[in-house]
């Protein structure tokens, strides 16, 4: 049950991973090099 457990939280870990990648990928090349494009991170 423990093994079912942490793979739920390691689940759950990887999609906000997957949430933070997409966001900071929100990024372009200014004019002063890489910039991001940062919406309200909770």
């Amino acid at each position: 049950m423990a093994t079912a457990l942490a793979k739920a939280a390691d689940t759950d870990t990887s999609v906000e991973h997957a949430a933070r990648i997409d966001h900071v990928s929100k990024s372009f090349a200014g004019p002063a090099g890489q910039q991001l494009v940062l919406d309200d991170i909770t």
